[in-house]
């Protein structure tokens, strides 16, 4: 039986568990250094982190992968 991502910021580890990652993280807009985005430079909230794409944040970006 072949492993498949059914979405691309989900990545399956050994044994069959999966590990799903804030969408944020894959954003171009998003601050690895800070935890932070153009968006929400003082912090990202909580709901944001795992928000579908098509979310618009702060009323002005768009989810764009990196």
């Amino acid at each position: 039986m072949k492993q498949e991502n059914s979405l691309k910021n989900i990545s399956f580890l050994g044994g069959g568990f999966r590990t799903e990652f804030p969408r944020c993280e894959t954003c171009k807009w998003f601050n690895w250094e800070h935890y932070v985005c153009k968006a929400f430079p003082e912090g990202i909230p909580d709901e944001k982190l795992w928000a579908d794409e098509d979310d618009v944040c702060n009323g002005k970006y768009r989810y764009e992968e990196e």
